[in-house]
């Protein structure tokens, strides 16, 4: 049962430093309404933005708050600059990868175009962040993400770049191995961005 209450905390951290969370703590506390009046005026935000504002991002995105890259590690969630970031939730090519390499590889597929979308835009996702994103636990993202690493695959999570520092964005690292002479495969392997 203890890995379960990890889980839940670890979500509830990820809503913590949603913009919808943001705006509900600063109604509540700098205006003083109710929560249940907090509530409705975040929803009543909500639809308005999502219907004015949702053609930013692309059929199959969502936009998601993403800790800002610039960010120092030590600070509580509540405390991260948070930005936007558009992740493409379903791809053509995921049916490939299902039918190639099964749920699990779809999943550390998913989990590394996810953690990479955010990074080129300027965003860090937490371990947590994907598990909620991918609708799995926590625990599973950390040993995918674990694996992956052991095989060389970069994967740009808060944690990992904060101990770690920056490194390059997936564009930048598929110029220099087509630079240093591999095809379009050998860059895909290379990078970690391939169903091999």
């Amino acid at each position: 049962m203890p890995p379960l209450t990890n889980d839940f905390s670890a979500l509830k951290n990820a809503w913590l430093k949603t913009k919808e969370h943001q705006l509900l703590r600063l109604l509540e506390e700098e205006y003083g309404f109710d929560r249940p009046v907090c509530r409705s005026l975040v929803h009543l935000m909500h639809e308005f933005a999502e219907e004015y504002y949702g053609w930013q991002r692309g059929d199959q995105q969502i936009i998601y708050q993403a800790v800002d890259l610039r960010e120092s590690s030590g600070r509580t969630m509540d405390d991260l600059a948070t930005i936007p970031v558009k992740l493409t939730v379903s791809h053509p090519d995921d049916a490939d990868v299902l039918r190639e390499e099964g749920l699990s590889g779809l999943r550390r597929y998913k989990l590394l175009r996810l953690a990479n979308e955010s990074y080129d835009q300027g965003g860090l996702l937490t371990q947590a962040d994907i598990a909620l994103l991918l609708t799995t636990s926590l625990r599973t993202i950390q040993r995918d993400v674990k694996e992956m690493r052991r095989s060389g695959i970069f994967v740009p999570t808060r944690g990992w770049v904060q101990e770690m520092g920056h490194m390059p964005t997936l564009y930048t690292r598929c110029i220099r191995c087509y630079l240093e002479g591999d095809g379009p495969s050998e860059v895909a392997i290379r990078i970690g961005n391939c169903r091999t």
